[in-house]
């Protein structure tokens, strides 16, 4: 069975993640050999695994049946109490696996939405834990997912070639011994890439951002909530463990964002007119303007990779670097008018006051302007 690099990279990261596939194939069992591993390398008792069956669930299997308690202060009230097993997701270090997800009604999706949201009915925050999910495409007693499931998790196709399938016709079994890239501490430095790849994309594409006409949010669909909660850190995670094929990538914004704004972005990333940031920070370093093709959407592009750069040089050098960059930041200004993502941009720079010791006099209106809105 197939799963894309990155699913797995994006769990590891905390995104709720959904394989989707056809019936038998192993999903369920690939989810749990994960959650095993998960478990184990986080120092937590692999015995901790939540299965839950979405099929026949009520939402107060979830969160819990109805209990009259007395209260001190107003007498006599109501809450909801969950099942011992379910309440070990207030504690945290554990796996909860939603079974055929799409077999839940309306309710108990909005309840696996509360869940999602790191909540547990009254007694609130939930701990950090592990959400995985598996999914059939087609079946009587399916239900359509609503746009709080849909926003909130990534859902990865599983594919099978033709190879597997002639062996699994042969053995009765599907191949489900997976190997999963553990995921580097330091993931989330990736993040600012990411970003200026999304800001770069915009600048050019700015109609992929939102829904095409006549969608009918029955899948991912580019929206803030998925582009920051879902997108960013999945493309992250997998930039952590080297750089990504377009194809990785398509699939990463496939199962966040959907298929016409995954085909659009890798098409503008293999394509695109992307200047070498290691040599943009050489020139400027030296007291040179760079010349690159593609103007500022170019440059928006690679300044996540360049702030990279600059986070790891030594110390004293770093600071020299972003002094350099950010006075030449400064002489943009005194030439045409830049859009405000380039402004931006600078703003993101000055935010990194270990290495900015004090903030040029001619982006000090910039500084402040963006200060003041964020």
């Amino acid at each position: 069975m197939r799963v894309a690099k990155s699913a797995f990279l994006a769990a590891q990261a905390g995104i709720p993640t959904v394989l989707v596939g056809d019936y038998g194939i192993g999903k369920s069992t690939v989810n749990y050999q994960f959650a095993k591993f998960w478990l184990r390398r986080n120092g937590f008792d692999e015995e901790n695994v939540i299965h839950f069956p979405m099929v026949g669930a009520l939402t107060e299997d979830l969160i819990g049946y109805p209990e009259i308690q007395d209260d001190p202060e107003i007498g006599k009230v109501t809450v909801n109490i969950p099942h011992q097993r379910i309440r070990k997701l207030i504690n945290g270090g554990v796996v909860l696996l939603l079974e055929e997800l799409n077999r839940g009604d309306e309710r108990i999706q909005n309840a696996v939405a509360q869940i999602l949201d790191g909540e547990l009915g009254q007694f609130g925050k939930r701990a950090e834990i592990l959400v995985l999910a598996t999914m059939n495409k087609h079946g009587r007693g399916i239900y359509e997912l609503n746009e709080n499931i849909i926003s909130r998790m990534a859902f990865y196709n599983c594919t099978i070639d033709n190879t597997e399938e002639q062996l699994a016709i042969m053995t009765g079994r599907y191949s489900t011994d997976s190997k999963f890239i553990p995921l580097p501490d330091n993931w989330k430095d990736y993040i600012p890439i990411v970003r200026s790849w999304m800001a770069g994309f915009y600048q050019v594409r700015s109609s992929a951002f939102v829904a095409p006409h006549g969608f009918d949010f029955t899948e991912p669909w580019p929206n803030p909530r998925s582009r920051d909660k879902l997108a960013v850190p999945t493309l992250a995670a997998l930039l952590s463990v080297g750089q990504p094929t377009s194809l990785e990538i398509e699939d990463a914004l496939k199962a966040t964002m959907g298929t016409s704004f995954a085909l659009e972005f890798s098409h503008w990333y293999s394509t695109r007119d992307y200047p070498d940031p290691r040599k943009i920070l050489d020139e400027i370093i030296h007291g040179n303007s760079p010349k690159f093709s593609g103007g500022v959407p170019a440059f928006i592009s690679v300044f996540g990779e360049i702030l990279y750069i600059i986070k790891t040089l030594p110390k004293e050098r770093a600071v020299i670097s972003m002094e350099k960059v950010l006075n030449y930041f400064g002489k943009s200004f005194t030439e045409a008018d830049v859009p405000e993502a380039y402004l931006f941009t600078v703003f993101l720079y000055l935010q990194e006051k270990e290495l900015v010791r004090k903030v040029p006099v001619s982006l000090a209106p910039v500084y402040n302007k963006f200060k003041e809105r964020w």
